[in-house]
């Protein structure tokens, strides 16, 4: 993947994964304005798959796509998924830049 365009800001926030028409639950630990690592109990292994992942920000549901970029193991109980954000909306960029704003 290579070197990371924007610097990642720690969060927990909670979200749906919808990918291969399974829904899974997962907490977002981290993120930029390309990306996220989310913790997930369990995904099979679909790396370079398309996902849906819904969030909730300022009480408004937001629906981003992105590819699963890696899978990684987190304090050996959580998978954790690497996802690259495709064409993220401005609302989702606004959201990241408020979190900047308070940092």
């Amino acid at each position: 993947m290579g070197a990371r365009g924007f610097d990642r800001i720690n969060v927990l926030i909670a979200v749906k994964i919808n990918c291969h028409n399974r829904t899974y639950d997962g907490t977002v630990i981290n993120l930029s304005e390309s990306g996220m690592l989310i913790r997930i109990n369990q995904i099979s292994s679909l790396i370079n798959s398309h996902i849906e992942i819904s969030i909730t920000l300022e009480e408004e549901m937001l629906n981003l796509y992105g590819r699963l970029v890696r899978q990684e193991d987190i304090s050996g109980y959580y998978n954790g998924i690497g996802v690259e954000i495709i064409n993220p909306p401005q609302k989702y960029l606004d959201f990241i830049d408020s979190l900047i704003a308070v940092l």
